[in-house]
């Protein structure tokens, strides 16, 4: 076989024997286009062609996603007498710093929870000289306004509540002579004028409880001491103070006398203030 018959085989045996060709000697048409066969059989034998296609070579082409609608598209009408006034009423009247100020003035802003930041020394002092201890530190509850001590605030006096104090304050001595120390809580309005209450211990101070303490409330030798603080100032009292008046506590020991001191452990003291009814 010629290269022009390879050529042509090879044509139709990729464009199929009813590929179009303008060598009529190839293919040989009658004026309609219709291929004419000439044989001396009668039988027509068409031999078959068969071609190899991979799935490889044809997956690519074809897209299977589902990109159509059907049409045409169901619809559902709704009656047009149907009334969607619910009647709500959604518009804001306060705006944002007057709500804020009305949530926040509905709650107390109490508990709250100081402890001392680190150790302390009881000074040498009298019941009208004591000093302010250290409650610096705000373990829960909102910031203090004034250091070491509760201040009443305008939420406090609305609510008509009384505040509650309790607490423990642990001190340890490091003597065996006896040896006075006492706490007191104490008020002043805003101007700072003030006074110590009438707690429930001896004259209005607070001291240390255990065997160890004798009848004159002293404690009598070496150790780590406890005196517990639960005290209610009444929502008049509070209400008398007013805003801006601080809630504290002072201490004084008796002497120093050869470096006989009373310390305050911080890790073990602490005082709750909490509005009750």
């Amino acid at each position: 076989m010629d290269s022009v018959s390879l050529r042509q085989d090879s044509f139709y045996e990729e464009k199929g024997i009813t590929a179009l060709s303008n060598d009529n000697v190839v293919v040989p048409r009658d004026l309609a286009g219709n291929v004419l066969i000439q044989t001396t059989s009668s039988l027509l034998v068409i031999e078959a062609i068969t071609t190899n296609v991979l799935a490889e070579s044809v997956l690519p082409l074809l897209d299977t996603q589902f990109n159509y609608f059907k049409f045409p598209a169901r619809t559902a009408v709704v009656d047009e007498t149907f009334d969607l006034d619910l009647d709500l009423n959604l518009s804001l009247d306060l705006d944002l710093e007057d709500a804020t100020n009305q949530i926040e003035s509905s709650l107390p802003s109490t508990p709250a929870r100081y402890t001392p930041e680190s150790d302390q020394q009881v000074l040498k002092a009298t019941k009208d000289t004591a000093q302010t201890i250290d409650l610096s530190v705000v373990t829960s509850g909102p910031p203090q306004t004034n250091k070491n001590s509760f201040t009443i605030a305008q939420d406090l006096i609305d609510s008509g509540k009384a505040l509650k104090l309790t607490g423990v304050i642990t001190t340890q001595y490091n003597s065996n002579r006896n040896s006075e120390v006492g706490f007191l809580i104490n008020y002043s309005n805003a101007d700072g004028v003030g006074n110590n209450y009438t707690t429930p211990g001896v004259n209005g101070i607070l001291y240390p409880s255990g065997n160890d303490v004798n009848s004159k409330n002293k404690v009598t030798k070496e150790g780590i001491y406890e005196t517990d603080i639960d005290f209610t100032i009444t929502a008049a009292s509070i209400k008398t103070i007013g805003i801006g008046g601080r809630i504290f506590i002072t201490g004084f020991a008796e002497d120093q006398k050869e470096n006989r001191n009373h310390t305050i452990l911080a890790n073990s003291t602490y005082v709750k203030f909490e509005a009750v009814e």
